[in-house]
């Protein structure tokens, strides 16, 4: 795999050099690429690659996993004289984990509920939570919202 130009041998043997001549004390540096890659997934801060069309009309997966052509503008899905590098790939960070890790802190999960604490109760527009666009997203989502919330909280 190539990241700018560098592939991951270079990349292990730059954390080598790290690890050896920088960090000699406290050192909890990654020993290769794979063990940072394996770091960022425990953190929960993966993302899933997905192929697309150069042109992004559609992305490979699911039924069109195997394709290999753009089936509305018929443009090559991978890079001309290759057949397994893709031309364009877009990378999805999916939203639940990274929630999951910042409802865990129970004091944080407190924090993010300001908007619910801190409404004026006199009409007036004091904060954002006071907006008529907060209000019909609370009026029409609200249980969705809190039982989301919930179950993030819940999943220690």
């Amino acid at each position: 795999m190539t990241t700018h130009g560098v592939n991951n041998t270079f990349a292990d043997e730059f954390f080598a050099l790290l690890k050896i001549d920088f960090f000699l004390k406290v050192n909890t540096f990654p020993k290769s690429m794979y063990h940072a890659k394996r770091l960022i997934q425990r953190l929960g801060l993966s993302y899933k690659a997905i192929q697309t069309c150069y042109n992004g009309c559609v992305l490979f997966k699911g039924e069109l996993n195997d394709v290999t052509s753009c089936p509305k503008c018929k443009k090559s899905r991978y890079i001309e004289g290759s057949y397994r590098v893709p031309c364009k790939v877009f990378r999805h960070f999916p939203l639940i984990p990274h929630l999951r890790r910042i409802y865990m802190c129970s004091s944080f999960a407190k924090l993010t509920a300001w908007h619910d604490a801190n409404k004026s109760g006199d009409g007036m527009v004091c904060s954002v939570c006071d907006s008529k666009a907060w209000k019909h997203v609370d009026n029409t989502h609200y249980e969705k919202i809190m039982s989301v919330v919930t179950s993030l909280c819940s999943c220690n």
